[in-house]
């Protein structure tokens, strides 16, 4: 198994997960404000790391950056 394979893997459980989270927070799916702190706090995280892999992969090898997008 190769770093871009894993990348790849990782990068669409992100997406997922913060489509998930963006899906709560509209449907009106907050149970109270420290979930909805939660889940936006959440969120960010998940866009840095989203973000740190993306940017770590163009620094390695610019080929792989259409890869990445979206």
């Amino acid at each position: 198994m190769d770093g871009l394979y894993i990348a790849k893997k990782v990068l669409k459980e992100i997406r997922e997960a913060r489509t998930s989270i963006s899906e709560t927070l509209m449907s009106g799916g907050i149970k109270d404000m420290a979930h909805y702190q939660f889940l936006v706090g959440e969120n960010t995280g998940l866009s840095s790391i989203e973000r740190f892999i993306k940017d770590l992969l163009r620094r390695n090898d610019e080929r792989y950056e259409d890869d990445f997008e979206n």
